[in-house]
This record gives structure tokens, sequence and C-alpha cells, in this order.
């Protein structure tokens, strides 16, 4: 019985470590071929103590080009990083909107690529899933 209760807590234990090891990056859109990286932004910001930071980065847009993908890195690998939000615009717009959350007691440290396409002006909106969970930052897009 000993035996049994110290294998669970072992158990126990080895779930929330992977648990708490998480980035939380989130992609919203697909990127195409031949699309290229119309920014990069760096969303930093420190803790506050037992508070939560949030700060808002607005994207106003190139002219003659239509965002097809919005790419949030965390960079906090200890799972105790924040949380970005999509409030408005994104893929098939040419401006977008994203709300970044901390967890309580924690700052803030994403890098952020809006990747995009000349507009054509008809079928600006892309295919594919809206909302994809990534794991490590791809090789970045040639500009």
């Amino acid at each position: 019985m000993k035996l049994l209760i110290i294998f669970a807590v072992v158990i126990l234990a080895a779930l929330v470590s992977g648990e708490s090891s998480q980035k939380h990056n989130v992609v919203w859109g697909v990127a195409g071929e031949g699309d290229v990286r119309l920014t990069r932004s760096f969303v930093k910001m420190g803790s506050k103590f037992l508070r939560k930071v949030q700060k808002v980065l607005e994207y106003s847009g190139k002219d003659g080009y239509v965002i097809t993908s919005v790419r949030c890195y965390d960079q906090s690998t200890d799972g105790e990083g924040g949380y970005a939000t999509l409030l408005r615009g994104g893929p098939g717009f040419k401006s977008v909107e994203i709300n970044f959350k901390s967890q309580r007691g924690h700052g803030l440290n994403f890098v952020v690529d809006i990747i995009g396409k000349k507009s054509d002006g008809k079928n600006d909106v892309p295919a594919g899933p809206v909302l994809n969970d990534i794991g490590d930052i791809p090789e970045p897009m040639d500009d």
C-alpha cells in the first residue's frame, strides 16, 4: 500500500511538472507560399507583485497587403508566461489588435510575427484552420 501511494505521488509530480513547462504559443491563420513577414514586434512587461499585467499590441497594416497569419511566441519556457487574445482584425484583414495578459505575479515576454501577402482585393481571407497551437519557433521567413 505504501508503495502504491509513493507511485501515485511520483506520477502526479511528473504530470504537474510537465504542465508547468508548457509555452503559451498561439497562431491565427495560415501562411502560404509567397507570404512575407510584414512586421516583428516584441511585447515585454515586467511583473507586478501579486498582480496581472497586460498590454495591447496594435498593427495598423501596410498598404497593399492583407494579413494571412499572426504568430505569438511565448518566450517563457517554464509555463509561467502570459496569454495572447485576438481582439479584432487578423487573418483576412489589413490590421490586427492583440491583448497580452500575464499570469498573476509574472511579466510578459512575447515575439509576434505578422505574416501577409499582396492584396488582390477579391479573396483575401485565407483557407485553413483559424487557430493552431504550436511548439517551438520555426525558422524565420525571408523578408
